[in-house]
């Protein structure tokens, strides 16, 4: 278990209430409770990299601004996709350069998997939003697939672990092939991520303060085989989107020829059009 505790109090709760969403007088006790935060993913992140995720660690703000619609009334701490990877496949999807300057919190476009901390309680999830297509192309493959190995993953996930999309919420022992495509199907009807997590009442999460941080991290761990098996890269391509991404570098290096070449030419032109003219100045002297 990490040695990084999340000692979470009253306070730490109290800072994220409505009425407080849009103080900015709170951005101090909410920057205490997102460092600390910080640190305890930060220190369980070497648990991650053995089981083989590629991830980055980032947070949402603590202090209202125009990322968060000047209101903070939780603070995420989550990992995704390495940036390279995040690269490739907005290059593939052709994402607007602002888009992806102003990326959303948690990512609608990659699948993730942190802690939430509002006024309510905490909370460890795995979640996926439709946007996230070849991530979602991969958890459909999986489910279409005759291997077992996906259910096994969903079968290893503690009991106290729930599927959800909204309001739906089906427990991970009764999450058979059929139930999480019907989620799934909901997701994208909604337009809302499916989640796999654990959520703890602040009450409970108050009473059990010096153990709790060490329960999320064993949630959040043990959503790390489902992670890896559904997020999408050039090593878990199951909907076989490499060549298309190989057809963009080759289309890249095309451009970059033709414009290269098409640099030289017009620096050729130049220098003639320079000597020509170096040459009549030659002349009426």
């Amino acid at each position: 278990m990490t040695s990084v505790p999340l000692l979470l109090t009253a306070q730490d709760f109290d800072a994220y209430l409505p009425e407080r969403g849009g103080s900015k007088a709170f951005s101090r006790p909410r920057l205490e409770v997102k460092q600390r935060a910080i640190a305890w993913a930060r220190a369980l992140q070497p648990r991650l990299a053995a089981l083989g995720l590629r991830v980055d660690l980032e947070a949402s703000d603590e202090h209202p601004g125009p990322r968060n619609g000047h209101r903070v009334e939780a603070q995420w701490v989550f990992f995704t996709r390495h940036v390279a990877e995040r690269d490739e496949l907005e290059r593939l999807a052709g994402r607007p350069l602002v888009e992806a300057m102003e990326p959303s919190i948690p990512p609608t476009r990659h699948v993730w998997v942190g802690l939430r901390l509002d006024a309510r309680g905490v909370e460890v999830s795995l979640g996926v939003h439709p946007e996230a297509f070849a991530d979602v192309g991969n958890l459909r493959a999986l489910l279409a697939s005759s291997d077992g190995d996906a259910r096994a993953v969903l079968a290893a996930l503690p009991d106290e672990l729930r599927l959800a999309v909204g309001d739906a919420r089906v427990p991970v022992r009764e999450a058979t092939a059929e139930a999480i495509a019907e989620l799934i199907g909901r997701a994208t009807a909604d337009w809302a991520p499916l989640s796999i997590g654990w959520s703890v009442g602040r009450e409970v999460a108050l009473e059990h303060a010096t153990g709790i941080g060490d329960e999320l991290e064993g949630a959040l761990v043990a959503l790390g085989p489902v992670y890896r098996s559904i997020a999408w890269s050039r090593d878990n391509d199951l909907v076989l989107l490499a060549p298309r991404l190989a057809g963009l570098e080759d289309d890249r290096a095309r451009a970059h020829a033709a414009n290269a070449a098409a640099h030289d030419r017009w620096t050729a032109d130049r220098q003639v059009e320079h000597a020509r003219v170096a040459g009549l100045a030659r002349a009426r002297r």
